[in-house]
């Protein structure tokens, strides 16, 4: 499976395995919670709808706002989850995850995956850790 980050001014290095959103041909994406989600001092962190979704790849899609964050990145993985709250994504009971390298962003950002099984579904959610708090965007699937 390959993995790439773009926090889009440049590559980021992968840290985990990485598994997102796969479907059949001609698959479709939906929402199970709120896409947002707010944490300390207005910083936000959203999961955006995927893109470029292939039979075995796609693209995942998020976004920071209200300040900048350190790391970055995707949790994903076939079963839904609740939002795991202040945990890093090593603790967030996802089975895969994409982070950045250390750094500071803000803006969109996202991760090309290929290598994910056709017909599968899977469910993933935007992070990010500003300080000591990570936040999760929505879970989409």
């Amino acid at each position: 499976m390959n993995r790439k980050l773009y926090p889009g001014i440049g590559s980021v290095l992968l840290l985990g395995v990485l598994w997102v959103l796969a479907f059949g041909a001609g698959g479709k994406s939906g929402s199970e919670e709120t896409p947002s989600v707010s944490g300390p001092a207005q910083f936000s962190v959203s999961t955006l709808p995927p893109t470029n979704i292939g039979t075995i790849s796609v693209t995942l899609n998020g976004q920071i706002a209200g300040g900048k964050a350190t790391r970055w990145g995707f949790v994903y993985g076939t079963k839904p989850m609740q939002d795991p709250g202040n945990v890093s994504p090593e603790k967030a009971g996802y089975q895969f995850m994409v982070m950045s390298e250390v750094g500071e962003y803000t803006g969109r950002f996202h991760a090309d995956i290929t290598g994910l099984a056709p017909g599968t579904r899977y469910y993933f959610r935007a992070t990010a850790l500003r300080g000591i708090n990570w936040v999760y965007g929505g879970q989409i699937h």
